[in-house]
């Protein structure tokens, strides 16, 4: 069998080892390389290289020298890394798929207004009830998304604030059992991550977000492929059973969202009652559950996860 043969440097200077293979075998090498991985290729490389000689020893052509071989490739390596990097940064802010123009019979769930939650209300204080209007302007109601996918720390978290809701909380006479809240927000109204929201919530939601990226996520997450805002544009919570004594209470609620409805638990701490109303609670939507396709892209190397929370701290005023 014969032997890979190397040059030999000559005394007193200093020279790279060389091998030699077929001309055409060394382009086909340097096409496929690109397809392995950057710590497989040297040795695979080299071991061809030792092969082609052995087989064909007339027909040779000086292979490249082992050093140089090595710099090309990483070098290669790492501009590919950053073209991808770039990227994954301008997904969120790609720009957005026009929705398609709905059915006729879509157009009525969209133009439908909100029931009119003041007379509902009315009716309950009428029976003996204790009713509080919550506001918006001494509330804080947020949502927060979180990034995902294999790339996700490319990505960032988000917090969607509610500048206004209408919410109502009636405090039956007989106790907590019989009494009732309900709250409604619009989709379309929300804000994306102002900065003093995120900087509060500490160092994973600390970064900044240009006003285009903020446009063009908002765009992204209540457009056609994620919540469908102009579809579905309300939010609704209600409660249909409350249980504890104060402070601490679990209300059994029911969220309607993209035109689907589902039941859940929450805790809430509330104070203040019989005279003043603060309550304070979280919840934890998963989209999947109401049949929304969580937002992506590049098949998911960045996405948004699908769980989302609500966080809120309610205050209420009696009229």
């Amino acid at each position: 069998m014969r032997r890979m043969v190397l040059a030999k440097p000559r005394m007193g200077r200093t020279a790279p080892s060389v091998v030699r293979l077929p001309r055409r075998q060394l382009s086909g090498m340097l096409v496929m390389s690109g397809m392995i991985k950057g710590r497989l290729l040297l040795p695979r490389l080299r071991n061809a290289c030792a092969h082609a000689v052995d087989r064909d020893r007339h027909a040779f052509v000086e292979c490249l020298p082992y050093s140089l071989i090595q710099y090309f490739f990483r070098t290669a390596m790492k501009i590919l890394q950053m073209l991808w990097v770039c990227a994954v940064l301008t997904a969120c802010a790609s720009a957005p798929v026009p929705p398609p123009e709905l059915h006729p019979s879509e157009v009525e769930a969209v133009v439908k207004p909100v029931a009119d939650l003041s007379q509902t209300y009315a009716d309950l204080r009428s029976a003996g009830g204790r009713m509080f209007m919550l506001n918006p302007k001494t509330s804080t109601l947020r949502m927060v998304a979180f990034r995902g996918g294999k790339a996700a720390k490319f990505g960032h978290n988000h917090v969607l604030s509610v500048p206004e809701f209408q919410g109502y909380f009636s405090l039956a006479p007989d106790g907590t059992a019989a009494s009732r809240f309900d709250l409604v927000f619009r989709l379309d109204q929300l804000v994306f991550d102002v900065p003093a929201h995120r900087a509060a919530l500490g160092p994973a939601f600390a970064s900044t977000i240009s006003e285009e990226d903020r446009a063009s996520t908002r765009t992204n997450m209540l457009g056609d492929n994620n919540f469908q805002a102009s579809r579905f544009p309300f939010l609704r919570i209600q409660s249909l059973q409350i249980v504890g004594d104060a402070p601490k209470f679990a209300a059994k609620i029911a969220v309607e969202l993209h035109g689907q409805t589902r039941d859940m638990w929450t805790a809430l701490t509330v104070t203040g009652l019989p005279e003043q109303l603060t309550v304070k609670g979280a919840l934890v939507l998963k989209q999947t559950d109401f049949g929304i396709k969580p937002f992506s892209v590049f098949g998911g190397m960045l996405a948004v996860q699908d769980e989302v929370v609500i966080e809120f701290t309610l205050v209420g005023d009696a009229p």
